[in-house]
C-alpha cells in the first residue's frame, strides 16, 4: 500500500488490534504505578486538570497538555514558584521532567550518570519504526556522534571548497542569477533545499547532492521527523506503539526510510567494494575521506563495529544538519531584514577576509562580526528556552541537596539569554555585542558562536555539547557570505512575519514565512574570491 493512501478501518484486523491494545494497557498500568511526580520537587501546572476519565486513566497524574502547548508560560510559573533558585518539575509528552536552573550546568556538564542518548531515545521515539535516523544517532557505541565530532570536524578544511561550490550552485538555482527585481519567496522551503544540497555534498558526495529523489527524502524526513514526534506525544503513552502504525507522519517516515535504503544501499555496497580493492592492494583505506560513507566505515573499523545502518546514518546526518542549519540561517536572514544597518558592515568584512583567505578554513575565524551577529541571533531569537536534555542512570544529589532520582529526565532552563546580570540591555539586538565582549582582556575565545557556557546553552554544554556545531558554523558562514554578496533582502512591504509555532519549549520558524530578494552585483568573485 502506498504511504499516502488512506487506510480504511474496515480492513483492520480488529481481533489482533484489540488484543494488542489490551496487552499494551496491562503492561502500561503495571508501569504507570511507578510513574509519579518526583518526590521533593514541586510540580508546576497552569490550569485545572479537565482531561476526560479515559485520559486520566491512560496518562496517569499530571496534565501534559499544559507543557506541550503553553510551555513558556509553564516555565514562567515555575520560576515564580521557585524564584528561579531551585529545580521544579513539569509533565510533558514524554513524561515528568525536572527543570534545572542553568547554574547547575557546569556542575553536571560531564556527569557520567547523565545520558543524552537515553533522554533522546524516549523524547524522539527512537524505538519506533521510521525513526531510524534517531535510533542510529543514539547508539551506545557513539558511532555517529564520534564520526561528526572527530572525523568530520578534522576534515573541515578539506570540505570547504565543496561546501562553497555547492552553495553557489544551490543559491543561484533558487534565487536566480540575473534578475535585479524584488521577488518574494517562501523562504523556509528555499533554505531547506539549499541546506539539503550543501550538506549532502559533504555527507554523500556530488551525485546525491544533485539527486532529486534523495533531496526530497532528506528534506521531508527532516520535517516529518519533528512533526511525527510531536504528534505522537499527543497520544497517551500506552497507545503510541499502536497509533504509530496509523499516524500519517509516521507512515511517511517509514516510506522515506524504505526509499532512502533503496538509494543508499547500492552506493554503500560500491564503497565497500572499492575499499576491499584498496585493501587487496595494501593501500590506506583510513585516509581523511571526503564523504560520510567512508568516514562511517573508517570509524566502524576503528571501533570494531560491524552492525551499522548506512541509510539511517545518512538520514541522521541530514536531519541534524538540515534542521538546525535551516532554523539558524532563517533567523539570521530575518534579523538582517529587521536590522538592515548591519548588512553593509557584514559585506565589508566578508570582502576583506575572502580576498585575503579565499574559501580556506582560516577565513572563518576572521569573520568576527559575522560570528558575533550569528551568536546574537541565537541569543535574541532563540530556538528553545530549555536545553541539555538528559536521563539519569543513577541517583544524583545536587550541591544544594536536591535529589535527582534514578531514571528521571532533566533539562536545563536556558534563562540567561536575556538576563540583565549577564548582558547589558538584553532586550536590544546588537550585532556587535559578542565582538565587543571578545575584545575584553582574556575573553577572546569565550564569546564565539560555537562556544558553550551556562549563559548560553543553545548547543548544550560539556561532554555532550552538539558535536556538529563547528561544521554547522562554517556552513552557515559560507551561505551568509554568498547570500549577502549576491542579494539584497527585505520583508515584503506592508506585511509582518507570521507567528512562529512553539511546541513545549522549542520554537520553529513558520513554514510559510516570506522574504523578498533582489540580485545585486557582488564586489568579488564568490567562486574564487582571491581572483584579481
Amino acid at each position: 500500500m502506498e504511504a499516502d493512501q488512506p487506510l480504511s478501518i474496515a480492513f483492520l484486523p480488529w481481533p489482533e488490534v484489540l488484543l494488542v491494545m489490551m496487552l499494551s494497557c496491562i503492561i502500561y498500568f503495571y508501569n504507570i504505578a511507578r510513574e509519579k511526580p518526583y518526590a521533593g520537587i514541586p510540580l508546576v501546572q497552569i490550569s485545572q486538570d479537565n482531561r476526560g476519565w479515559w485520559r486520566r486513566c491512560l496518562e496517569g497524574p499530571g496534565n501534559p497538555q499544559d507543557y506541550m502547548f503553553d510551555g513558556k508560560r509553564v516555565l514562567e510559573e515555575g520560576i515564580k514558584t521557585t524564584r528561579g533558585e531551585s529545580p521544579f518539575q513539569v509533565k510533558g509528552g514524554a513524561g515528568f521532567r525536572i527543570i534545572l536552573p542553568n547554574r547547575f550546568a557546569d556542575e553536571l556538564r560531564s556527569h557520567p550518570d547523565l545520558s543524552f542518548n537515553d533522554f533522546t531515545r524516549k523524547q524522539m521515539h527512537a524505538d519506533f519504526h521510521g525513526f531510524d535516523g534517531i535510533r542510529e544517532a543514539v547508539r551506545d557505541d557513539r558511532l555517529m556522534a564520534d564520526l561528526v565530532q572527530q572525523r568530520l570536524t578534522q576534515c573541515l578544511n578539506l570540505v570547504t571548497d565543496d561546501l562553497a561550490d555547492e552553495a553557489v550552485h544551490a543559491i543561484a538555482l533558487h534565487l536566480g542569477d540575473e534578475k535585479a527585481e524584488w521577488e518574494t519567496h517562501r523562504f523556509k522551503d528555499v533554505l531547506l533545499d539549499i541546506v539539503a544540497r550543501v550538506s549532502t555534498r559533504v555527507f554523500a558526495g556530488k551525485e546525491l547532492a544533485r539527486h532529486p529523489e534523495w533531496l526530497y527524502i532528506t528534506k521531508q524526513y527532516t520535517v516529518e521527523l519533528m512533526t511525527a514526534s510531536a504528534s505522537l506525544h499527543q497520544y497517551p503513552a500506552p497507545l503510541r506503539a499502536i497509533f504509530q502504525w496509523f499516524n500519517p507522519s509516521c507512515r511517511q517516515l517509514r516510506w522515506q526510510c524504505k526509499t532512502a535504503r533503496n538509494i543508499i544501499e547500492p552506493m554503500f555496497a560500491k564503497k565497500l567494494q572499492e575499499r576491499q580493492a584498496l585493501k587487496e592492494k595494501r593501500l590506506d583505506t583510513n585516509a581523511k575521506s571526503l564523504d560520510a560513507f567512508n568516514m562511517m566505515l573508517d570509524m566502524a573499523e576503528n571501533k570494531g563495529v560491524v552492525n551499522y545502518d548506512a541509510a539511517a546514518g545518512q538520514l541522521m546526518l541530514s536531519f541534524a544538519a538540515i534542521h538546525t542549519t535551516t532554523e539558524t540561517l532563517g533567523r539570521c536572514l530575518i534579523r538582517l531584514c529587521e536590522y538592515p544597518d548591519v548588512q553593509q558592515p557584514l559585506r565589508e568584512e566578508i570582502i576583506s577576509v575572502l580576498k585575503e583567505e579565499g574559501w580556506n578554513k582560516t577565513a572563518f575565524p576572521k569573520l568576527m562580526l559575522m560570528d558575533s551577529f550569528m551568536k546574537e541571533v541565537t541569543r535574541h531569537f532563540t530556538m528553545g528556552v530549555t536545553s541539555m536534555g538528559r536521563s539519569l542512570r543513577k541517583q544524583v544529589v545536587l550541591s544544594d541537596g536536591t535529589v535527582l532520582p534514578k531514571n528521571s529526565m532533566v533539562v536545563f532552563h536556558n534563562d540567561k539569554l536575556k538576563d540583565e546580570t549577564t548582558y547589558s540591555d538584553p532586550e536590544k539586538f546588537d550585532a556587535w555585542r559578542h565582538l565587543k565582549l571578545r575584545q575584553r582582556p582574556g575573553e577572546s575565545n569565550r564569546h564565539q558562536f560555537v562556544t558553550t557556557s551556562p549563559n548560553n546553552l543553545i548547543f548544550g554544554h560539556g561532554k555532550y555539547a552538539c558535536p556538529g556545531r563547528f561544521f554547522g558554523s562554517n556552513e552557515i558562514k559560507i551561505l551568509l557570505c554568498i547570500l549577502l554578496l549576491r542579494y539584497d533582502f527585505r520583508i515584503e512591504p506592508g506585511t509582518k512575519m507570521p507567528p512562529h509555532p512553539l511546541f513545549e519549549t522549542t520554537m520553529s520558524l513558520h513554514p510559510d514565512f516570506k522574504l523578498q530578494v533582489r540580485r545585486r552585483q557582488e564586489e568579488i568573485d564568490v567562486v574564487d574570491p582571491r581572483k584579481a
